[in-house]
């Protein structure tokens, strides 16, 4: 790490410290008010339009994709990162060397951990949140297509992979199709929209969150 500035080397070290201290102590209170304070939503969510400066999108656009490609490589060291670097630190461009020294790591067996009952417990209670978003995403995909489609099936590819998959043209792909129910009051018609996921992250997260009533098809 010599390339990279004390700072650089300074966050390095806290997400070390972090991933020990999950091994030790799992979730504190404390990591538990950062998850609960909208950073999982902010993480998985969509963005919406917004009156921010192009600057502050373009920023947590950075912050985004810092997780989602650290989430790719290690579950556990997503978990240390999104608990300690908020997306400010993760969408400066400084943060670009850290993100490369993470992805560049040959072995990620280092930053795997147990969680305890009661750790276990929080995550599959904060679980609903990504419920939540996802549940959201249906909903205003549903209200902005429903003039223009009726009342049919909306199919809504929501996955980078299934895009990249797209446009590489290839014969097989990584992701799955899961059909959510829009919960709609109709009596003649059933809605729902189909999201295309990475199959490893789906699996990953019903182990995660233990959601063994969860139907897949």
């Amino acid at each position: 790490m010599e390339s990279l500035s004390a700072r650089q080397n300074g966050m390095i070290h806290k997400i070390h410290n972090r991933v020990s201290l999950l091994k030790t102590d799992g979730l504190t209170n404390r990591d538990q008010k950062t998850w609960k304070n909208n950073r999982l939503s902010f993480i998985w969510g969509e963005p919406w339009p917004s009156s921010e400066s192009s600057v502050t999108t373009w920023r947590k656009s950075r912050a985004r994709r810092a997780y989602e490609e650290i989430q790719v490589v290690s579950y556990h060291l997503f978990l240390a990162v999104a608990i300690e670097v908020p997306p400010t630190e993760c969408g400066r461009t400084s943060f670009e060397a850290i993100l490369d020294y993470i992805l560049q790591q040959e072995d990620y067996e280092q930053y795997n951990f147990n969680l305890g009952p009661a750790t276990r417990k929080f995550l599959r209670l904060e679980s609903r949140v990504l419920l939540e978003v996802v549940a959201t995403l249906v909903s205003s995909s549903r209200s902005s297509l429903s003039e223009k489609q009726g009342k049919s099936n909306l199919p809504t590819p929501y996955s980078k992979q299934w895009t990249k998959e797209q446009k590489e043209g290839g014969e097989t792909t990584g992701c799955v199709t899961i059909i959510i129910p829009t919960d709609e009051d109709d009596d003649d018609d059933d809605c729902s929209c189909n999201i295309k996921v990475n199959r490893n992250v789906l699996m990953q997260a019903v182990e995660d969150f233990n959601l063994s009533q969860l139907n897949l098809g």
